[in-house]
């Protein structure tokens, strides 16, 4: 699982460097695509599952984010247009929007994607060190905002992590983040149990995910914690040099206070309290987790700029 993780496709914030013609990958459908309307421009992420491009409609000279799973991975079709299909439910500015999908001779779908110009949170961070508290904080109001709306259409987004938000600014000049990739999204209802196969990035999996394979809201709200304390730490909580060991700390392991970075006591209250093992001992939900936060940063002085919640 570790290699999956590593080759997964991190979304919209791939790095320059790895940006390519559009002639160089031939199973791209350049050609159905210029009959929607839309023309390749240059490469902006590739992973082992697939690539994500530039490109401009042409109708309204407007720069678009394409993405395509690979042609040799034909199950990863369905996922696509399930990422779209949750995506397009949700209007809310902390969530990538979807503005097409265009369908090739072969059947292989294309995702047409709001263009988010940026870094993810985790390579911002392993650039430039953990981030303070309160802009951490901050971002992350923003981004449950964002996943509560999610979860009123019923959808659970089921991979929360840092690599999962773009860090921008908007057309305000505030900065934000925005949550990518719902590849792995599925539809909850409430008081049925939702199981699964074990697909995620196990540094933030919750216990019940790696337990039983059950993915609900609670879920989504342990990994926004864990991701909150990566954000501050710089690290995950659980990490270990191995799966095993990483799977047995995430079951049984309390939630370790930082030694080594500042974290008000707090806000690690905030966040045992969000990762405990039992999904019905955490938070009611996100907005009883989101109004906490608030209220924490707004403590922490009136002039700190937070996301409205």
């Amino acid at each position: 699982m570790g290699s999956e993780r590593r080759d997964t496709l991190r979304g919209l914030g791939a790095s320059p460097e790895r940006r390519a013609p559009a002639a160089e990958v031939a199973w791209v459908d350049a050609d159905r695509l210029l009959e929607r309307g839309y023309r390749l421009l240059d490469r902006l992420g590739v992973g082992g599952m697939g690539e994500v491009w530039r490109a401009r409609h042409l109708g309204l000279d407007r720069l678009v984010a394409i993405k395509r799973m690979r042609s040799d991975h034909p199950e990863s079709n369905d996922r696509l247009i399930r990422e779209a299909r949750a995506i397009a439910r949700v209007r809310h500015p902390a969530i990538v929007q979807v503005h097409d999908v265009v369908v090739d001779d072969r059947g292989a779908p294309y995702l047409v994607m709001e263009l988010l110009e940026g870094d993810d949170l985790a390579r911002r961070v392993a650039a430039d060190g953990p981030l303070d508290q309160d802009r951490a904080v901050r971002l992350m109001l923003g981004i449950l905002s964002g996943l509560e709306a999610v979860h009123r259409h019923g959808i659970v987004h089921g991979d929360i992590k840092p690599e999962n938000m773009l860090l921008g600014v908007d057309d305000t000049g505030v900065e934000r983040a925005v949550l990518l990739d719902f590849g792995l999204s599925h539809i909850f209802e409430p008081g049925v149990a939702q199981t699964g196969t074990l697909a995620g990035t196990p540094d933030f999996m919750a216990p019940e995910h790696i337990v039983d394979g059950v993915v609900g809201p609670a879920s989504d709200q342990w990994s926004a914690c864990v991701s909150i304390y990566s954000l501050v730490t710089g690290r995950p909580p659980f990490a270990r040099e191995s799966l095993p060991a990483l799977f047995d700390a995430i079951r049984t392991a309390a939630l370790p206070y930082p030694r080594d970075v500042e974290m008000d006591p707090r806000l690690f209250a905030i966040l045992a309290r969000g990762t405990r093992k039992a999904p019905g001992e955490r938070y009611v939900d996100l907005h009883e987790l989101r109004v906490t936060l608030a209220a924490w940063l707004r403590s922490r002085g009136p002039n700190n700029p937070m996301f409205d919640p």
